[in-house]
């Protein structure tokens, strides 16, 4: 199972999305008072088609102050969710999306990664992508200080993420 909280709805609670392997995702408003209490109730889900749901990641990617939900699916897709859980937009990056990051302080604000080494750099809004193979078949990344850590089987890669900007051709033309 794969999870992310969020504020979705802007009453200044924090919600639940999570997914599993069978492609079920769900945005879940908890309960006020201890997590042991019943009560949650679904504000939206999400149809994966079945793909897993490998990575669930909550920010706002596009600036409009409300969080979006990166989905890196089992299906090759990546699916950036609107906070009322409909597709702002979508990409089929490669085989099986197996990691999504969000970037701070970077004009790519969103990192992708497909199990076949395939790094997808996006805008928020998702209207700029740029794409650069990679030598490793990734499992988990995590950007840090300006560096994007990716470990594949049995190993650690380091990125300097302008470096990865620059070489993928950030801020030429689309």
């Amino acid at each position: 199972m794969q999870a992310a909280l969020a504020d979705l709805d802007g009453d200044g609670r924090i919600e639940l999305v999570y997914g599993s392997s069978t492609g079920d995702l769900v945005a879940t408003k908890l309960p006020p008072g201890r997590v042991a209490n019943r009560g949650a109730k679904t504000l939206w889900r999400f149809d994966n088609f079945g793909y897993a749901v490998n990575r669930l990641r909550a920010a706002d990617l596009d600036a409009d102050g409300k969080p979006e939900v990166a989905v890196a699916s089992g299906s090759g897709y990546l699916y950036v969710l609107g906070s009322g859980g409909k597709v702002k937009w979508q990409d089929r990056a490669g085989t099986d999306i197996v990691e999504t990051v969000f970037l701070q302080d970077a004009p790519a604000r969103l990192a992708y990664l497909d199990l076949s080494g395939t790094l997808t750099l996006a805008s928020g809004d998702g209207s700029i992508r740029k794409r650069l193979p990679l030598a490793i078949a990734p499992r988990v990344a995590l950007p840090l200080r300006g560096t994007l850590v990716i470990g594949s089987d049995g190993q650690l890669s380091a990125f300097s993420i302008r470096d990865l900007l620059q070489t993928s051709g950030w801020g030429r033309t689309k």
